[in-house]
């Protein structure tokens, strides 16, 4: 049985309590079918930036986080190495192992139009738009991540490529001709 991690900081700026309880109860419905493939519940936290709730088996991890700045909800679906969730990897190189990955990615291989659409600055932190941005990432990880989910990880590989691509897109924007120094040509 997994340990129950609960951090309780400060509460982001503008939101109560109820706002936590709210996302923990949203992701406990949306998020209902990890049971199926024994993923559980097994750390939450409130934290100035937003939330934060982790589900697992010994296979396959699931990070839901949602940051109030960007009323954006991520998920991502992580590799577990020994039953635990991997290291953030830092600043990606070529040769950086990734054993975690954006489900906004996994989506937009396989259905781009699936994706949820970016929002308007101008809006601001809602009840309404966090449980509706909750449940779309939800069905997009039920609907197209059955196979990582399943602990079949041959998606990944796509993944890693496709994270490297961006790493040394952005390496050479901000280097140029210097990021073959950091392994990037």
């Amino acid at each position: 049985m997994f340990k129950t991690g609960i951090t309780q900081r400060s509460q982001p700026r503008g939101l109560s309590m109820v706002d936590r309880e709210l996302f923990r109860t949203i992701c406990t419905d949306a998020f209902r079918f990890l049971d199926e493939y024994k993923l559980r519940f097994i750390f939450e936290r409130a934290e100035p930036w937003g939330y934060e709730i982790r589900y697992a088996n010994k296979f396959v991890g699931i990070i839901v986080i949602s940051e109030l700045r960007d009323f954006y909800p991520y998920v991502q679906i992580a590799k577990l190495r020994s039953g635990e969730f991997p290291p953030k990897e830092g600043k990606i190189r070529l040769e950086t192992i990734l054993h975690s990955f954006d489900l906004d990615d996994l989506v937009g291989i396989r259905s781009k139009e699936s994706l949820i659409p970016p929002l308007e600055r101008k809006e601001s932190f809602n009840a309404q738009l966090m449980e509706s941005q909750l449940r779309h990432q939800a069905r997009n990880l039920q609907q197209f991540a059955g196979d990582a989910l399943s602990a079949d990880f041959s998606v990944f590989s796509n993944l890693d490529k496709l994270v490297k691509n961006r790493a040394r897109e952005a390496a050479m924007r901000k280097w140029g001709d210097k990021a073959s120094q950091y392994g990037w040509s």
